[in-house]
Parts: C-alpha cells; sequence; structure tokens
C-alpha cells in the first residue's frame, strides 16, 4: 500500500525494506503534457546516517518502458543485503506511485469556500508595487528604467520612503540584462543618494546570457533560503519561452514569475514603433495587476526626467503621474528629486495615451462598439484592439451583430 505524503513541491512515499532501512520514492515537476504526464522521479535508501540516491529521471511516468528502466536503474545499486526486496517488487512500487501520482498531486488545487473579506490593498512600494500582486514597467531601451527599478529596490529593501511610502521587506534582484559590473556600477549611486555607503549590498542574482528559464530553480531556493518577499526582473525580453508575440510563451512567463513569488516587478521594452504599450502579447498587460510606462525627456542640463504613468491597475484608483529628476556628474549619477513644476514639458504636456485608455475612453463615450468600428475610429490596428476586447477584463461582450461582436466597458465610473 503506496502512503503520498507532500513536502513543499514535492511528493514522495517511504517504504521499509526487510533489512530496515527505507526505500523512498520521489516526484516534482508533475505536469501534464500533450502525450501524458511528466515528473522529475527519484528513488534512493536511506540508511541509518544518510540518504543514498540510486537513479533518477524525467519522463512520462505513463510509460511503461521508461519506469522499467528507472526501476532496473535503481535497482543495480541495491547492496546485496537489501535485495531480498526484489527488482519485481521494486518495479511495482514503481508503478503504484506512478499510477497514482496526478490525482495526488492535484489535491493541491481543490476548490474550497471563499469568504468575502474587506480590506485595503496593501502596497511594498505606494502606488507601482502591490502586496502579492506583479507590476509591470515599461519603456523604449536607454530611456531610465533599470535606474528607476533598481531606486525603487533598494528603497524597498532598505525601508527609504525618500519617494514612496514603503514597506520593508527582502528583495531579489533577478539581472539577466546586464553585467555584474554595470549593475554594481548603477547601485552604488542608488546606495550613496538614498543615505547609505555605496557598498551596501542588495541581493542579486547576475545571470547574463541565461535565460528566466534557466535559472528558475535556483532562484526558488534563494527566496526560500533569505526569505525573499519582492522579485525583480530585467527582464522579460530575456526570459526564453519564446516569441513575445505568442500568447503561449506570455502566458508561460507571467505564470512562472507568479509561481516564483507573489510580488513581482518586471522591466519590459515597448516596440520601437509606438513606445505606449509592452512589446509582444496582450496577456502582459492582462496578468499584470499594474502596468507602468515610464517616459523621459533629458532637460538642457542634461538633467533625465522620469515621468511614472499608471495605464493599467486592478484594485486601486489610478495615481497622478510622478516625476523624478535625475542629475548626473563626470561620475555618473549624482542626485535624485522629485521634479520642479513643468521642469519636464514634453512629459507634463504630452502623457502618453495607450491604445487600452484610448479604447476604454471610446466604450465611455460611445458605450458600446465592434473592435472594426473602434480600430476605425483611432486609427489602431484591429487585430489587436480585438485580442484586448476578448481577453482583458475592462471590457464584456453585449451581443452580436451578424459575425461582430460589440462590446462595452465592464464598469462605467
Amino acid at each position: 500500500m503506496i502512503e503520498y505524503t507532500w513536502d513543499e513541491e514535492r511528493i514522495f512515499s517511504e517504504l521499509r525494506l526487510p533489512t530496515g532501512r527505507i526505500l523512498k520514492i520521489q516526484a516534482n515537476s508533475i505536469r501534464r503534457e500533450r502525450t501524458g504526464v511528466h515528473a522529475l522521479i527519484e528513488i534512493s535508501i536511506k540508511g541509518s546516517t544518510k540518504n543514498v540516491i540510486l537513479a533518477w529521471d524525467r519522463f512520462n511516468i505513463e510509460r511503461d518502458a521508461d519506469r522499467t528502466r528507472l526501476s532496473n536503474s535503481a535497482y543495480k545499486q541495491f547492496l546485496d543485503e537489501d535485495k531480498v526486496y526484489t527488482s519485481g517488487e521494486l518495479k511495482q512500487a514503481l508503478d503504484t506511485f506512478s499510477g497514482g501520482l496526478w490525482e495526488k498531486s492535484l489535491e493541491a488545487f481543490q476548490p474550497s469556500p471563499l469568504v468575502g473579506e474587506e480590506s485595503k490593498t496593501q502596497f511594498l512600494l505606494d502606488p507601482y508595487i502591490i502586496e502579492g500582486g506583479g507590476t509591470i514597467l515599461f519603456g523604449p531601451p536607454g530611456r531610465g528604467k533599470s535606474f528607476t527599478a533598481q531606486l525603487m529596490m533598494v528603497c524597498v529593501d532598505a525601508g527609504v520612503d525618500t519617494f514612496w511610502k514603503v514597506k520593508c521587506a527582502d528583495v531579489l534582484f533577478i539581472n539577466l540584462e546586464r553585467s555584474r559590473q554595470s549593475a554594481a556600477n548603477r547601485l552604488a549611486p542608488l546606495n550613496r543618494i538614498l543615505g547609505y555607503g555605496s557598498e551596501r549590498p542588495l541581493m542579486t542574482l547576475n545571470a547574463r546570457g541565461k535565460s528566466l528559464m534557466e535559472v528558475a530553480d535556483g532562484i526558488r531556493k534563494a527566496i526560500k533560503k533569505y526569505n525573499i518577499k519582492l522579485v525583480v526582473l530585467d527582464s522579460i525580453s530575456r526570459a526564453g519561452f519564446g516569441d513575445l508575440t505568442e500568447n503561449k510563451p506570455v502566458n508561460a512567463i507571467m505564470d512562472c514569475l507568479n509561481d516564483l513569488c507573489p510580488t513581482w516587478l518586471a522591466l519590459a521594452h515597448s516596440p520601437r514603433a509606438n513606445d505606449d504599450h509592452v512589446y509582444g502579447g496582450i496577456h502582459f498587460d492582462a496578468a499584470a495587476d499594474i502596468v507602468i510606462q515610464l517616459l523621459s525627456e533629458v532637460s538642457p542640463d542634461g538633467t533625465l526626467g522620469i515621468g511614472l504613468n499608471v495605464v493599467k491597475t486592478n484594485d486601486t484608483s489610478t495615481p497622478p503621474m510622478q516625476i523624478l529628476a535625475y542629475e548626473f556628474g563626470e561620475n555618473g549619477l549624482k542626485h535624485i528629486r522629485k521634479a520642479k513644476p513643468l521642469e519636464f514639458p514634453e512629459i507634463t504636456s504630452k502623457p502618453k495615451t495607450t491604445m487600452l485608455q484610448e479604447v476604454m475612453g471610446y466604450l465611455d463615450e460611445h458605450e458600446q462598439a465592434s473592435a472594426t468600428e473602434i480600430s476605425e475610429e483611432l486609427n489602431r490596428s484591429r487585430p489587436k484592439i480585438s485580442e484586448m476586447l476578448k481577453h482583458n477584463s475592462n471590457f464584456t461582450p453585449i451581443k452580436k451583430d451578424g459575425k461582430s461582436v460589440i462590446y462595452g466597458l465592464k464598469y462605467r465610473f
């Protein structure tokens, strides 16, 4: 009789051998693929002092030939005295374990009654990073996204409320975009500006050239080890899940971030031809709780203006745009402050309007319309508008008019 035990993300079963030692069969990374259920299966024996791994493999556990191969490989490592437990018994134990594994794994995803609860939204960094939510900060390359994200990181990690109200929490920076030295060079002046020594450390995974998919397992271990409460990814374009203009890779990136840490901030690029939305599938906007468009302007004296324009938010009201001024000297960044009124006229007088804002504004005025009607009025891409109307929670289908679907705003304010 197989008894399953949960151990965080792993499921295992232990059987006592006639010699008194413990045979352990363990599974993790359990998932259903098109061809069947796959998992990483490990067979080991626990003695009095240590656990000895006999064999492991990642495979389709519904295939008898693969289970037989793993079982035989493990049995070859048995000590002679343990072989009173036969190879057939080991194969039967593995078969039984594998046969019930998927059903056991589903127990982690059972529905339960949800009780309504009125509570105020909690922020790690108000108003841009919700505790337990995801934020995307996007803009063209080379406009100050990384500096701004690192400023937010240090403020949360150190509990500094110079620019925002923060809740102090341990932060992990996932740097896939730049070299270790470049990240360190950016961190030092930010530490100094916020009142710390330039060498104040920030927990960082430097993995330039690697994808998020390649380093995800290491990140999970680090989050547990260091009690990380906020993960910051630079950047989504390095995630390594596939073409960002397709829905499946976009969903995989968002699922991975949500799985790694409940609270995250991810940097994203905008298309070269249009900087008012995240490059890639619309599901980026759908999956994030807050989406921030970064606007920038350089003044005649070289001061960089950074505007933080929230273009999408769940559960909170849209905050007014905040503008910061980054002052540079011979040795790089020397000071950050809140911008003066009208200091950056291009940002203040012409805040970018996103396609989502335009579509919501159109439906607020006209109440209902088809994707074709909206695209013609706004001179926007019909496929992108159609995709937005289908998948964005701000919209709802009202009726059909021939082959066209008529949409309206789900909530009118």
